[in-house]
């Protein structure tokens, strides 16, 4: 008869397999050190679309990193004098209200940037926002 008995490094492997394999549902994301939402995920993929451009490139616009709970106009970059002067920080909220209607929510602000009207395009972006600003 066979010996069904594991040595303690075939053992020790199979645990940490384990451990592996489900620490990412516990914590809940996708992959070990993502923590990415499905939402933050197609945000990634509309910003890259639809935002990078511009804000990747920190000529033509202000990096997006860590937007979320930043006073408006603090990075170093020639902002319109609207967002110079705004006194907000910006938040969910404010960034909402922003990516539905820019112009609306800072007159005088300068992007060309006119507003995205689906809310859940709005709220997958704004998800990215959140991730990358942690």
């Amino acid at each position: 008869m066979k010996n069904n008995h594991y040595s303690p490094v075939i053992l020790s492997r199979i645990i940490l397999l384990a451990t592996v394999s489900v620490l990412p549902a516990l914590a809940g994301c996708d992959e070990i050190g993502v923590g990415m939402s499905e939402a933050a995920r197609r945000g990634e993929t509309i910003f890259a679309g639809q935002c990078a451009t511009c804000h990747r490139t920190a000529a033509a616009a202000p990096p997006l990193e860590g937007i979320v709970g930043r006073p408006a106009g603090a990075v170093d970059y020639p902002y319109s004098r609207a967002l110079r002067e705004a006194r907000f920080t910006w938040d969910a909220a404010t960034l909402e209200a922003f990516l539905v209607a820019p112009h609306d929510t800072l007159p005088g602000n300068q992007m060309a940037f006119y507003g995205i009207e689906d809310r859940q395009t709005v709220a997958d972006l704004l998800a990215y926002l959140e991730h990358i600003s942690n």
